[in-house]
């Protein structure tokens, strides 16, 4: 049985990496108890403890912006200027 070997933090480091993880995490966030909006340090944080992904911030930021190009995630400003973000259904 062969296991992968798990991203470099190269890799972590770049936004395409982690867009598959982003993504499964906000999933799970889709709860009936919870609303399923995030912001990124909400997102990294999960992603250490559920996951196992260690991603720098600017990453996970620059991979929630290439979902929200594409129309993955929805994008809001709460008011104090911070991003939150929700997987489309």
């Amino acid at each position: 049985m062969d296991i992968p070997e798990p991203p470099s933090s190269v890799a972590l480091s770049r936004p395409g990496a982690v867009i598959a993880a982003i993504e499964r995490c906000m999933a799970a966030r889709l709860t009936p108890d919870r609303s399923g909006w995030s912001a990124a340090s909400h997102l990294s944080r999960d992603l250490e403890r559920h996951f196992g992904v260690v991603a720098p911030g600017p990453a996970i930021e620059a991979a929630l912006r290439v979902l929200a190009s594409r129309r993955r995630v929805s994008l809001r400003a709460d008011d104090d200027g911070a991003l939150w973000y929700r997987l489309r259904g």
